[in-house]
């Protein structure tokens, strides 16, 4: 028995239908023209921003809290807390892409994605191994 889609169509005519594939189709050239340094010049000029991170947020002395990052992406909070002197433990991030970026910034650090990064399953295992560890000690105290 399968449930029931909840997914609703857009209540467009082909007509418009067709106006969308054409503007999504020119979309895609002219973004590809760009990655590859082709068409035009920009109008304007390209804003290149000029962050510095240290200055925006100066790193503040350790303190005694630690953080685990779960759902890291590409670790912006993660590097806020550290910058605010938290230690950090691990992130766990399912997209392997988004780990890679933290990864880069943070080679020392406990990244875990894909499979061992999937939150769910990593702490269905540990509260498993918890309960289980509980149980045996429990057991054994009589």
């Amino acid at each position: 028995m399968s449930t029931p889609s909840t997914h609703q169509g857009w209540n467009i005519t082909e007509e418009q239908r067709e106006i969308y594939r054409q503007r999504s189709k020119a979309s895609s050239r002219a973004k590809k023209q760009a990655l590859n340094g082709e068409g035009q010049k920009p109008i304007h000029p390209i804003n290149i921003p000029n962050l510095n991170p240290e200055k925006l947020m100066p790193q503040m002395p350790k303190n005694r809290w630690r953080t685990l990052s779960l759902f890291s992406g590409g670790g912006g909070l993660d590097l806020g807390s550290d910058r605010a002197g938290f230690t950090h433990i691990s992130s766990y991030d399912i997209l392997a892409e988004a780990s890679n970026t933290l990864r880069n910034l943070r080679p020392d650090w406990q990244i875990f994605s894909g499979e061992k990064g999937d939150v769910i399953s990593v702490i269905s295992y540990q509260l498993s191994v918890s309960l289980l560890w509980r149980n045996c000690v429990n057991s054994t105290s009589y």
